[in-house]
Protein backbone atom coordinates (compact mmCIF):
# COMPACT_ATOMS: atom_id res chain seq x y z
CA UNK A 1 0.00 0.00 0.00
CA UNK A 2 1.21 3.21 -0.78
CA UNK A 3 0.35 6.39 1.19
CA UNK A 4 0.78 10.09 -0.57
CA UNK A 5 0.58 13.25 1.97
CA UNK A 6 0.35 16.42 0.34
CA UNK A 7 2.02 19.52 2.01
CA UNK A 8 0.09 22.89 1.23
CA UNK A 9 1.63 26.39 2.36
CA UNK A 10 0.24 26.77 5.26
CA UNK A 11 -1.31 30.45 3.90
CA UNK A 12 -2.02 28.68 0.52
CA UNK A 13 -5.57 29.29 -0.77
CA UNK A 14 -7.59 26.95 0.22
CA UNK A 15 -8.76 24.12 -2.42
CA UNK A 16 -12.29 24.29 -0.75
CA UNK A 17 -12.64 28.10 -1.27
CA UNK A 18 -13.37 28.96 2.17
CA UNK A 19 -11.99 32.72 1.92
CA UNK A 20 -13.13 33.55 5.06
CA UNK A 21 -10.46 30.76 6.57
CA UNK A 22 -7.98 31.98 4.35
CA UNK A 23 -7.99 35.68 4.74
CA UNK A 24 -7.95 34.90 8.81
CA UNK A 25 -4.76 32.97 8.22
CA UNK A 26 -3.23 35.57 5.76
CA UNK A 27 -4.26 38.31 8.94
CA UNK A 28 -2.25 36.00 11.57
CA UNK A 29 0.73 36.25 9.05
CA UNK A 30 3.80 38.21 10.37
CA UNK A 31 6.44 39.35 8.56
CA UNK A 32 10.06 37.61 10.14
CA UNK A 33 11.51 40.15 12.54
CA UNK A 34 14.81 41.94 12.24
CA UNK A 35 17.43 40.07 14.67
CA UNK A 36 18.01 43.78 16.28
CA UNK A 37 14.30 44.30 17.30
CA UNK A 38 14.75 40.31 19.02
CA UNK A 39 18.46 40.25 20.37
CA UNK A 40 19.81 42.59 22.57
CA UNK A 41 23.90 42.69 23.32
CA UNK A 42 24.71 45.52 26.02
CA UNK A 43 28.03 45.22 27.95
CA UNK A 44 25.71 46.39 30.88
CA UNK A 45 23.22 43.72 30.72
CA UNK A 46 24.91 40.01 31.68
CA UNK A 47 28.12 41.35 30.22
CA UNK A 48 27.50 41.73 26.72
CA UNK A 49 25.83 38.23 26.59
CA UNK A 50 23.28 38.52 23.69
CA UNK A 51 19.92 38.63 25.72
CA UNK A 52 16.30 38.65 24.15
CA UNK A 53 15.35 42.17 24.08
CA UNK A 54 13.84 43.58 27.10
CA UNK A 55 14.58 41.01 29.30
CA UNK A 56 17.67 39.24 30.85
CA UNK A 57 17.22 35.77 29.73
CA UNK A 58 20.22 34.72 27.00
CA UNK A 59 19.16 33.22 24.26
CA UNK A 60 21.38 30.43 24.65
CA UNK A 61 19.31 29.37 26.96
CA UNK A 62 16.08 28.86 24.92
CA UNK A 63 18.73 26.61 22.73
CA UNK A 64 19.96 24.60 26.04
CA UNK A 65 16.24 24.38 26.74
CA UNK A 66 15.68 22.62 22.93
CA UNK A 67 19.35 20.43 22.80
CA UNK A 68 18.36 19.13 26.43
CA UNK A 69 14.84 17.95 25.00
CA UNK A 70 13.15 21.02 26.80
CA UNK A 71 9.92 21.95 25.15
CA UNK A 72 9.58 25.30 24.09
CA UNK A 73 6.34 25.52 26.28
CA UNK A 74 8.62 24.81 29.19
CA UNK A 75 11.12 27.63 28.33
CA UNK A 76 8.37 29.96 28.01
CA UNK A 77 6.78 28.96 31.44
CA UNK A 78 10.17 29.52 33.09
CA UNK A 79 10.98 32.84 31.52
CA UNK A 80 7.69 34.30 30.81
CA UNK A 81 9.46 37.71 30.17
CA UNK A 82 10.49 36.07 27.04
CA UNK A 83 7.47 35.87 24.42
CA UNK A 84 6.57 32.94 21.91
CA UNK A 85 6.75 35.24 19.15
CA UNK A 86 10.30 36.61 20.55
CA UNK A 87 11.34 32.80 20.90
CA UNK A 88 9.89 31.25 17.61
CA UNK A 89 11.27 34.28 15.38
CA UNK A 90 14.54 33.43 16.78
CA UNK A 91 14.63 29.98 16.03
CA UNK A 92 13.16 31.22 12.36
CA UNK A 93 15.85 33.96 12.08
CA UNK A 94 18.58 31.32 13.55
CA UNK A 95 17.32 28.54 10.73
CA UNK A 96 17.88 30.95 8.05
CA UNK A 97 21.28 32.14 9.05
CA UNK A 98 22.19 28.28 8.70
CA UNK A 99 20.84 27.88 5.43
CA UNK A 100 22.50 30.61 4.14
CA UNK A 101 25.83 30.39 6.04
CA UNK A 102 25.44 26.11 4.47
CA UNK A 103 24.48 27.60 0.67
CA UNK A 104 27.75 29.67 0.72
Amino acid sequence: MIIILTLAHPLAAPANDDAEVYARAQSRYTPPMNPHDLITVDPEILGGTPVFKGTRVPVKTLFDYLADSLSLDYFLESFPSVSREQAVAVLRYSQQDIEHQVAA
